[in-house]
């Protein structure tokens, strides 16, 4: 087939493998979202200690706010009565506000799985409906394709390239097309690692100082609680 006759050739199936392009697209699409949402399901949801320790916090806190303000209103000879009733209305605030911020992160996990196994079988019923569509606009034409390009090459992106390196002169022929094509692939494969390595060494560097921004403010907020029982253990 001479050069000419190929260009011609991919000119009739271009219209048709750009259509097939837009449903593989939408594929790749969905694909990826899938992914996302079944990493996010595998993820473990259930309480943590993290979330018994911010319902100990509020439990803390709320029951030394009521205590405060009984501090500030009753005369001091009420509150050394009192005084024992405060330390243990705080101790029942912190058991209590780790209960229930354990039952609430438990109960918050099994309902977010449930939401998750629903947006994947509704992105897989659109995978499916997309999949169908390209494969019913190439079936017809598939031989006709495949006698003009190796199969393995018969995609959308590999037909458009193909046709702009010939009708550019960068080749001649269809060999001369795919070598050229997979030169270039792989320049941009290698250029995209790259890319990659840099990207994730930055997300690495962020999430390092994430984490040290995240200690800064557990010690602040535990020197403050150390603050606030030591002015409780000596109130006069």
């Amino acid at each position: 087939m001479t050069k000419e006759q190929l260009i011609k050739e991919l000119e009739s199936i271009l219209p048709i493998m750009k259509k097939v392009g837009v449903y593989m697209n939408e594929v790749d699409r969905l694909d990826m979202q899938i992914r996302n949402l079944k990493s996010r399901y595998s993820q473990p949801k259930g309480a943590t200690l993290m979330d018994g320790i911010k319902g100990w916090g509020m439990g803390f806190l709320g029951a030394t706010i009521i205590c405060g303000i009984f501090w500030n209103t009753l005369p001091i000879s009420v509150l050394k009565v009192l005084y024992p009733l405060f330390l243990l209305l705080i101790l029942i605030g912190m058991v209590a506000g780790t209960i229930i911020g354990l039952k609430k992160a438990k109960g918050s996990g099994k309902k977010e799985d449930a939401e998750l196994l629903a947006q994947i079988e509704q992105y897989k019923q659109k995978r499916k409906a997309s999949e169908d569509k390209w494969i019913s606009i190439l079936s017809p034409h598939w031989d006709r394709v495949k006698r003009i390009i190796p199969e393995a090459y018969a995609s959308p992106l590999f037909v458009q390239t193909a046709y702009d390196y010939l009708v550019s002169g960068r080749a001649d022929s269809m060999k001369e097309a795919i070598n050229l094509f997979e030169a270039e692939q792989h320049r941009n494969r290698m250029e995209q690692g790259i890319a990659d390595m840099q990207a994730q060494y930055q997300a690495e560097i962020e999430n390092m100082n994430n984490k040290v921004a995240e200690l800064e403010q557990r010690v602040r907020w535990a020197e403050h609680e150390a603050s606030v029982a030591n002015d409780l253990a000596h109130p006069f």
